[in-house]
Protein backbone atom coordinates (compact mmCIF):
# COMPACT_ATOMS: atom_id res chain seq x y z
CA UNK A 1 0.00 0.00 0.00
CA UNK A 2 0.99 3.61 -0.92
CA UNK A 3 1.11 6.48 2.00
CA UNK A 4 1.48 9.97 0.22
CA UNK A 5 4.69 11.37 1.20
CA UNK A 6 6.12 8.27 2.88
CA UNK A 7 6.33 5.28 0.02
CA UNK A 8 5.23 2.26 -0.50
CA UNK A 9 5.08 -0.77 2.04
CA UNK A 10 4.43 -4.05 1.88
CA UNK A 11 1.94 -5.77 3.72
CA UNK A 12 1.72 -8.92 5.92
CA UNK A 13 -1.24 -11.15 4.05
CA UNK A 14 -0.27 -14.22 5.64
CA UNK A 15 -2.20 -15.46 7.80
CA UNK A 16 -1.00 -17.00 11.48
CA UNK A 17 -2.64 -20.93 13.19
CA UNK A 18 -1.82 -21.66 16.66
CA UNK A 19 -0.55 -25.46 16.74
CA UNK A 20 -1.12 -25.01 20.66
CA UNK A 21 -4.54 -23.39 20.33
CA UNK A 22 -7.85 -24.56 20.99
CA UNK A 23 -10.17 -27.45 19.19
CA UNK A 24 -11.74 -24.96 16.85
CA UNK A 25 -10.63 -23.24 13.52
CA UNK A 26 -11.35 -19.18 14.90
CA UNK A 27 -9.33 -20.07 17.82
CA UNK A 28 -6.38 -21.03 15.96
CA UNK A 29 -5.91 -17.85 14.03
CA UNK A 30 -3.43 -15.50 15.94
CA UNK A 31 -5.09 -11.95 15.81
CA UNK A 32 -8.39 -10.64 16.55
CA UNK A 33 -8.59 -8.31 13.59
CA UNK A 34 -9.71 -11.10 11.07
CA UNK A 35 -13.00 -11.83 9.26
CA UNK A 36 -13.78 -15.87 9.27
CA UNK A 37 -16.76 -17.09 7.21
CA UNK A 38 -17.80 -20.53 6.90
CA UNK A 39 -19.25 -21.83 3.77
CA UNK A 40 -20.83 -25.32 3.52
CA UNK A 41 -19.77 -26.67 0.73
CA UNK A 42 -21.72 -30.35 1.05
CA UNK A 43 -22.80 -32.35 3.82
CA UNK A 44 -23.79 -36.04 2.77
CA UNK A 45 -24.10 -39.62 5.29
CA UNK A 46 -21.91 -42.36 3.16
CA UNK A 47 -20.47 -45.71 3.60
CA UNK A 48 -16.86 -45.11 5.39
CA UNK A 49 -13.98 -46.17 3.18
CA UNK A 50 -11.13 -48.80 4.70
CA UNK A 51 -8.88 -46.13 5.50
CA UNK A 52 -11.68 -43.82 7.48
CA UNK A 53 -13.00 -46.28 9.18
CA UNK A 54 -9.53 -47.61 10.24
CA UNK A 55 -9.18 -44.06 11.41
CA UNK A 56 -12.83 -43.42 13.13
CA UNK A 57 -11.96 -46.76 14.83
CA UNK A 58 -15.54 -48.02 13.50
CA UNK A 59 -16.69 -51.29 11.18
CA UNK A 60 -15.85 -51.06 7.28
CA UNK A 61 -18.98 -50.43 5.65
CA UNK A 62 -20.21 -48.28 9.20
CA UNK A 63 -21.72 -44.79 8.10
CA UNK A 64 -20.34 -41.76 8.51
CA UNK A 65 -21.48 -38.28 8.16
CA UNK A 66 -19.42 -36.03 5.99
CA UNK A 67 -19.09 -32.33 6.08
CA UNK A 68 -16.92 -29.99 3.88
CA UNK A 69 -16.81 -26.06 4.29
CA UNK A 70 -14.67 -23.63 3.07
CA UNK A 71 -13.14 -21.35 5.44
CA UNK A 72 -12.43 -17.79 4.21
CA UNK A 73 -10.39 -14.89 6.35
CA UNK A 74 -10.79 -11.64 5.21
CA UNK A 75 -12.97 -13.00 2.36
CA UNK A 76 -10.03 -15.12 0.83
CA UNK A 77 -10.52 -18.73 0.79
CA UNK A 78 -8.01 -19.83 3.14
CA UNK A 79 -9.07 -23.70 4.25
CA UNK A 80 -10.89 -26.48 3.25
CA UNK A 81 -12.14 -28.80 6.02
CA UNK A 82 -13.94 -31.92 5.64
CA UNK A 83 -14.82 -33.73 8.91
CA UNK A 84 -15.68 -37.84 8.94
CA UNK A 85 -17.79 -38.38 12.24
CA UNK A 86 -19.24 -41.81 12.53
CA UNK A 87 -23.19 -41.18 12.29
CA UNK A 88 -24.38 -43.58 14.41
CA UNK A 89 -23.26 -40.85 17.30
CA UNK A 90 -24.82 -38.30 15.25
CA UNK A 91 -28.16 -39.22 13.68
CA UNK A 92 -29.82 -36.42 11.72
CA UNK A 93 -27.07 -33.74 12.06
CA UNK A 94 -27.01 -32.95 8.76
CA UNK A 95 -30.64 -32.02 9.02
CA UNK A 96 -29.78 -29.22 11.54
CA UNK A 97 -25.99 -28.16 10.73
CA UNK A 98 -25.64 -24.24 10.36
CA UNK A 99 -22.71 -23.43 8.41
CA UNK A 100 -21.19 -20.49 10.60
CA UNK A 101 -21.96 -22.58 13.61
CA UNK A 102 -19.49 -24.33 15.63
CA UNK A 103 -19.29 -28.04 14.53
CA UNK A 104 -18.10 -29.02 17.92
CA UNK A 105 -20.83 -26.96 20.11
CA UNK A 106 -23.09 -28.34 17.82
CA UNK A 107 -22.44 -31.91 18.84
CA UNK A 108 -21.79 -31.23 22.15
CA UNK A 109 -25.37 -29.15 22.76
CA UNK A 110 -27.82 -31.86 20.33
CA UNK A 111 -26.22 -34.79 21.39
CA UNK A 112 -24.16 -34.38 24.57
CA UNK A 113 -20.84 -35.55 22.86
CA UNK A 114 -17.31 -33.02 24.00
CA UNK A 115 -14.20 -32.87 22.35
CA UNK A 116 -11.79 -33.45 25.12
CA UNK A 117 -8.57 -34.21 23.21
CA UNK A 118 -6.82 -34.48 19.49
CA UNK A 119 -4.03 -35.06 17.35
CA UNK A 120 -2.59 -33.59 14.51
CA UNK A 121 -0.57 -34.21 11.88
CA UNK A 122 0.95 -32.04 9.63
CA UNK A 123 2.23 -32.27 5.87
CA UNK A 124 2.72 -30.65 3.00
CA UNK A 125 1.58 -31.89 -0.15
CA UNK A 126 0.52 -30.51 -3.62
CA UNK A 127 -3.34 -29.26 -4.12
CA UNK A 128 -5.54 -31.59 -6.45
CA UNK A 129 -7.34 -30.07 -9.20
CA UNK A 130 -10.49 -30.06 -6.79
CA UNK A 131 -8.85 -28.25 -4.15
CA UNK A 132 -7.44 -26.05 -6.24
CA UNK A 133 -10.53 -24.89 -7.65
CA UNK A 134 -12.08 -24.07 -3.91
CA UNK A 135 -8.90 -22.51 -2.64
CA UNK A 136 -8.48 -20.17 -5.66
CA UNK A 137 -5.10 -21.33 -6.32
CA UNK A 138 -3.58 -23.16 -8.92
CA UNK A 139 -3.26 -27.25 -9.25
CA UNK A 140 -0.36 -28.47 -7.50
CA UNK A 141 0.19 -25.35 -5.95
CA UNK A 142 1.90 -26.16 -2.45
CA UNK A 143 -0.36 -26.45 0.42
CA UNK A 144 -0.91 -27.80 3.80
CA UNK A 145 -2.35 -30.67 5.19
CA UNK A 146 -3.71 -31.24 8.33
CA UNK A 147 -5.15 -34.41 9.53
CA UNK A 148 -6.83 -34.27 13.24
CA UNK A 149 -8.53 -37.08 15.24
CA UNK A 150 -10.47 -35.73 17.82
CA UNK A 151 -11.82 -37.71 20.80
CA UNK A 152 -14.50 -37.40 23.01
CA UNK A 153 -14.74 -37.36 26.87
CA UNK A 154 -14.84 -41.25 26.87
CA UNK A 155 -12.24 -42.11 24.74
CA UNK A 156 -13.36 -43.03 21.81
CA UNK A 157 -12.60 -41.26 18.56
CA UNK A 158 -15.66 -38.71 17.31
CA UNK A 159 -14.24 -37.45 14.44
CA UNK A 160 -11.58 -37.46 11.44
CA UNK A 161 -11.07 -33.90 10.20
CA UNK A 162 -8.67 -33.19 6.93
CA UNK A 163 -7.77 -29.50 6.59
CA UNK A 164 -6.31 -28.26 3.11
CA UNK A 165 -4.53 -25.03 4.36
CA UNK A 166 -3.10 -22.79 1.46
CA UNK A 167 0.70 -22.75 1.28
CA UNK A 168 1.21 -19.02 -0.12
CA UNK A 169 -0.50 -17.63 2.91
CA UNK A 170 -0.50 -19.71 5.97
CA UNK A 171 2.17 -20.09 8.71
CA UNK A 172 2.41 -21.58 12.02
CA UNK A 173 2.87 -20.75 15.57
CA UNK A 174 4.18 -23.00 18.18
CA UNK A 175 5.25 -22.36 21.53
CA UNK A 176 7.93 -24.58 23.09
CA UNK A 177 8.79 -25.02 26.74
CA UNK A 178 12.01 -26.02 28.55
Amino acid sequence: YRVQGKGTFVTDKSITFSITAKLSFSSEIIGLTKDIQTVLNFSKNQIASPHIARLLDIEEGDEVTTIQRIRLVDGTSTALMTSYIPQKLVPGLIDTLVPEASLYKTIKDRYGLEVLSATETLKTVNANEYEAKLLNITERDAVFLVERISKSTSGRVLELANTVLRGDISKFYLALGE
